[in-house]
């Protein structure tokens, strides 16, 4: 019993040699000291063991409470920012922008009108076939020969017998050919016809069929010169039979109507006897009856009686066209502006440059009265006209508030490489970066802003292609533009603005005619508060 008290206590002291706790514990032996010293360096490894976890839970608890403390800290930075930025952000108000879509605008205003010209109209004095000796819509000169009327029954028989006659006429000058007076004329009419016939053969080959028409026309011209020459001889046995013709063809002379022009312009087949009572004396007064009422064209004709319209002849490229247009419709209109309207015609595109003659306004509508310098023959055939004031039209839509008027410098193409310019400046030359904001329609200007940190009025550039070739900047351009916005940064782009559509918010640009402009940019639509490169924030 007393062994095992001992060796409790012995346990329970960690201080003392092998020796001592061998002795105290009655190990006697080397096998029991060695089992003591095992079981002491046993407890001191799991003791070491359990200080070492101790510590490394403590080390992780002060870790993470670290990495906590740095999260929050990082957490309070962030709503620390925001809230400053949306203090700028207030402060300097919403910038409004828009996105370039394709799009129209859909208010068509149409019109009824009627067509007014300066035009003569001429009459048969008898009736018969006409035969048109120019083309409808020629023009043609004082005095020309437009058409002839023939009495056909009467003039048949005469051509009859003056055919016959020609023909003896042709047998007795080939029996006597070296008789003729033109012998040594016709045989070099007849060796000038053999020449165009050869010189063409090869064009019948090629199915050339311009050539051919050229060979049928100069043949028949030399046919018509001999023939005459042949008819014309006036001698011996021919006398009798060439008297005989002449008789025939003043025969024919008096059955055939030839109508001449008494003034150049340009002829019209189509008449509608309106001619003498809707025209240019009238311009102050048409009423609104007439520039409403539908009106009929007629015809070529082949056949006309006595007193019938045979052709009229426009004697100016300017016309007209009146109507009422109410008044909502032309709010910004005022007399001697150019304006654009839009017609029905399916021969061109319908657009119609005008200018206006006349504006009469009244309680809720205006007579006005458009002048137009072009485009008469496409027109000519016509006298009611529908057009419109503005026409929808697919396009790139801007808002009207975004288009703004700028000065830009004008630069030669030439002298602008890749975006850059070289600038001669007091210490060298200097290779520059500058903006582009559109050029003129033939390619050959860059219009750039004014920056005069980059490039101003008066600066030198130079061609970088030849170095002796140098330019001032000396050429300002008034042009209209819109902010884009793509990069954060106010970048001015001109706007070609030919054949725009427009009403009073938006109008219409073709993409082709702006390269510069793209779908889906983002412009600034109230530039009040906006400068040239100005940082936007949306």
């Amino acid at each position: 019993m007393q062994k095992n008290v001992n060796r409790k206590k012995v346990r329970r002291s960690y201080d003392g040699s092998y020796k001592t706790r061998a002795k105290n514990t009655g190990y006697g032996d080397d096998k029991d000291r060695e089992r003591a010293l095992r079981e002491v360096e046993e407890r001191r490894r799991k003791r070491t063991e359990r200080i070492k976890k101790a510590d490394m839970r403590r080390e992780k608890r002060q870790r993470f409470a670290q990495g906590k403390n740095l999260i929050y800290i990082v957490f309070l930075l962030f709503i620390i920012y925001f809230i400053g930025y949306g203090i700028v952000f207030m402060s300097r108000g919403s910038i409004p922008f828009d996105t370039i879509q394709y799009g129209t605008i859909d208010e068509p205003k149409t019109v009824k009108g009627i067509i007014i010209r300066d035009e003569t109209v001429y009459k048969s004095t008898a009736g018969g076939a006409v035969i048109y000796n120019v083309s409808d819509k020629e023009k043609v000169k004082n005095g020309a020969e437009i058409c002839s009327v023939r009495n056909e029954e009467a003039v048949k028989n005469l051509e009859n017998d003056l055919n016959d006659i020609n023909e003896r006429i042709f047998t007795m000058q080939k029996n006597r050919e070296e008789l003729s007076l033109f012998y040594e004329d016709i045989k070099k009419v007849n060796s000038q016809i053999k020449d165009i016939v050869d010189e063409t053969a090869y064009n019948f080959s090629t199915f050339n069929i311009d050539a051919v028409n050229n060979f049928k026309q100069s043949v028949q011209k030399k046919i018509e010169t001999r023939n005459q020459m042949l008819l014309s001889e006036n001698r011996g046995s021919l006398t009798e039979s060439v008297e005989k013709r002449q008789e025939y063809e003043n025969e024919i002379s008096k059955n055939i109507l030839k109508i001449s022009a008494s003034s150049g312009g340009i002829v019209s087949y189509y008449t509608d006897g309106l001619e003498e009572t809707i025209n240019i004396s009238r311009l102050d007064n048409i009423t609104k009856e007439e520039t409403s009422m539908e009106t009929d064209t007629f015809d070529i004709k082949t056949y006309v009686s006595q007193n019938d319209r045979v052709f009229k002849i426009v004697n100016s490229n300017n016309w007209y066209i009146a109507a009422y247009i109410p008044n909502n419709y032309i709010e910004e209109w005022k007399e001697g502006d150019s304006v654009v309207i839009y017609t029905d015609n399916d021969k061109t595109d319908g657009k119609v440059y005008a200018n206006i003659y006349k504006l009469v306004s009244e309680e809720e509508e205006s007579y006005v009265v458009l002048e137009i310098t072009k485009d008469l023959i496409d027109y000519i055939d016509r006298r009611s006209i529908n057009f419109e004031i503005s026409r929808s039209e697919v396009g790139l839509k801007i808002p009207v508030s975004a288009v703004v008027s700028k000065t830009t410098l004008k630069i030669p193409k030439k002298y602008v490489k890749d975006g850059y310019i070289i600038k001669i400046t007091e210490n060298g030359k200097e290779s520059l970066l500058i903006e582009n904001s559109g050029g003129d329609e033939e390619g050959k200007y860059i219009y750039t802003p004014e920056n005069k940190s980059i490039l101003k009025l008066g600066d030198e550039i130079q061609n970088p292609d030849y170095i002796e070739d140098i330019y001032e900047v000396k050429e300002v351009i008034n042009t209209q533009g819109v902010y884009i916005i793509n990069s954060g940064i106010a970048e001015f782009k001109t706007l070609n603005t030919d054949d725009v559509i427009e009403n009073s918010t938006h109008i219409i640009i073709k993409p082709e005619n702006n390269p510069q402009i793209r779908l889906y940019d983002r412009i600034l639509t109230d530039t009040t508060d906006i400068k040239e490169e100005d940082k936007i924030y949306d």
